[in-house]
């Protein structure tokens, strides 16, 4: 009985060291997993604020743009009717 007792203590100890193992092999995935996500975000928001750089500088022509054709529009004279 107190050998099986014995066994039994053994196997559920074998188990906790098994446990350990594994959580510390889940913390390091984790830590791993989270690195990886902020490169992801740090890309995305590279991403977006090359987005917002182009998107300025495409409205800044579009207003040069129209100041342009006003004034070509004022110094043209108004054809007769």
């Amino acid at each position: 009985m107190v050998d099986q007792q014995i066994s039994t203590l053994r196997a559920n100890l074998a188990k906790l060291d098994q446990i350990e193992y594994r959580i510390t092999a889940n913390e390091k995935g984790i830590e791993a997993l989270d690195t990886r996500i902020g490169r992801v975000t740090e890309s995305y928001s590279n991403q977006f604020s090359d987005f917002r750089n182009q998107l300025s500088s495409i409205s800044t022509q579009i207003a040069l743009t129209n100041q342009t054709l006003q004034r070509i529009e004022a110094a043209t004279p108004a054809a007769p009717r």
